[in-house]
């Protein structure tokens, strides 16, 4: 699941297509600015506005970018940033595989 910070920019539509470049079993969500706003609260995501005239939109946004595994009812089980190596993410993986819990 990927969530938008840009909800002003991220329509369904934009955001369907923007996904399946990723994989096709990946969606992407998106709502108001405020329903944005909680969610980036909720999840401790820096997000911000930053005006750019070289961007079509004459903004970017700049914000975290965060990966989070959460258990099958929904409680957060670990979070990884772009600096986890892909070898210290296949074993926390697997390790949570091997030993599910909530």
């Amino acid at each position: 699941m990927l969530i938008s910070v840009d909800p002003a920019h991220d329509t369904p539509a934009v955001l369907a297509t923007y996904v399946a470049s990723f994989h096709p079993r990946l969606v992407g969500l998106t709502g108001s600015q405020a329903e944005i706003d909680a969610v980036a609260k909720a999840y401790r995501v820096y997000v911000k506005k930053v005006p750019d005239p070289k961007s079509t939109a004459g903004y970017t946004m700049d914000h975290s970018s965060i990966i989070y595994v959460m258990g099958p009812v929904g409680s957060y089980r670990a979070h990884f940033t772009h600096a986890t190596s892909p070898d210290v993410m296949a074993e926390r993986l697997s390790g949570m595989l091997q030993r599910p819990t909530m």
